[in-house]
């Protein structure tokens, strides 16, 4: 016997079990998704410090040719490495010393690396993805 009341009420609690169920999805996939992105920011920053610091001002190829990085250099490797999510205006390469500016063996190289992450589902605030990366210069 279905009292009258009552007769919608399965209709409206799987619609509100329903809803909550995707707003559970969606947020698991985009925070997948941020932390997929977060690893591809910070490996880039890692590869780029890695390039810049074996190609220092004494770095020589073979046959006595000078190969030391620019600072443009460094951002179109790491560029190249971010699988398209990293322009240029996204990638700081300093070297902070000591001394400032230097890219001598013993010298330090950071390079910083952000990232505007713009998730899919609406509820979910966008967050800057940074990363920063030294490490001294070897040759």
């Amino acid at each position: 016997m279905i009292i009258r009341d009552q007769a919608g009420q399965n209709t409206v609690e799987f619609t509100l079990i329903f809803l909550l169920f995707m707003v559970l999805i969606f947020g698991i996939v985009e925070g997948g998704r941020l932390v997929r992105d977060y690893g591809i920011v910070s490996q880039a920053a890692r590869e780029g410090v890695r390039y810049a610091s074996v190609r220092g001002s004494t770095c020589k190829v073979p046959g006595g040719s000078a190969c030391m990085a620019s600072e443009s250099d460094i951002k179109n490797y790491v560029m190249g490495k971010a699988m398209g999510l990293l322009t240029a205006a996204n990638i700081t390469v300093s070297w902070p010393g000591p001394p400032t500016g230097s890219k001598t063996p013993g010298s330090i190289v950071s390079i910083t690396t952000t990232y505007p992450f713009q998730p899919l589902a609406w509820f979910m605030p966008s967050v800057n993805l940074r990363s920063t990366s030294q490490i001294v210069i070897v040759h």
